[in-house]
């Protein structure tokens, strides 16, 4: 008779400590299954967005190859830094079906982090390259560093603002439409002409750099909510 309640206790506390009936990880379950993809996804959509310089209409870009490698890069780093930690996402004794919706969540992040590059690299010109070659340069460095996670989130959000800032903000400034003369804007500023003919004039509405900031913002988001290990 002991021995039989013994049995019962046991198998009462091995159910009342199951990690899935706790509410906690349920939350997290649907945060990580539902609430970031969906902000990966809409980033996936504003990142390749951009406003038309004449009528303000939208066009859609897709990512270009580069985006694509720097984000797989980005995504190495992520996982060598134990940012996001591989045998938590995808352990062997998970079943199929959870193996695949991680692997989803993770293609969102993917393309999510694709579409940021796009956004974030001049369309073309030296700049562009310039720009590609500065973002393999830090993922290069962060590689090599052991740094927290905190610090590795914080040096993305770095990265991505100045980034920004370079094109929406001081490119923009000077490389920006006039209907004053060529020749007379070469007069009265000759080194902003020539930095305007290096780097190309602005193909789209600088009312795109609010698109790309909230893009930036979700992003930034989604990749603070996501957990470690699910």
């Amino acid at each position: 008779m002991k021995r039989n309640e013994i049995e019962i206790a046991d198998v009462e506390i091995v159910t009342a400590d199951h990690p899935k009936d706790r509410p906690s990880e349920k939350r997290a379950d649907r945060t990580a299954y539902l609430v970031v993809p969906f902000l990966f996804l809409i980033v996936t959509l504003l990142g390749g967005m951009r406003l038309a310089q004449s009528d303000n209409s939208f066009v859609f870009l897709p990512p270009e190859l580069i985006s694509l490698v720097l984000a797989a890069l980005t995504l190495v780093f992520v996982f060598r830094a134990e940012v996001l930690s591989f045998s938590g996402w995808f352990r062997s004794a998970d079943p199929i079906l959870k193996k695949a919706a991680n692997a989803a969540v993770l293609l969102t992040l993917f393309a999510a982090t694709s579409q940021i590059y796009n956004g974030l690299l001049p369309e073309k010109g030296m700049l562009h390259w310039l720009f590609v070659f500065c973002f393999f340069w830090a993922i290069a460095t962060n590689l090599l560093a052991e740094m927290p996670a905190r610090k590795i989130m914080a040096s993305f959000g770095t990265l991505f603002g100045i980034a920004f800032i370079a094109k929406y903000i001081v490119l923009a400034s000077l490389a920006s439409p006039s209907d004053v003369s060529w020749l007379q804007r070469m007069w009265e500023n000759p080194g902003r002409e020539a930095i305007a003919l290096v780097i190309g004039k602005p193909e789209f509405s600088p009312s795109t750099g609010y698109i790309h900031f909230v893009a930036i913002a979700l992003y930034l988001a989604g990749l603070y909510m996501l957990p470690r290990k699910i």
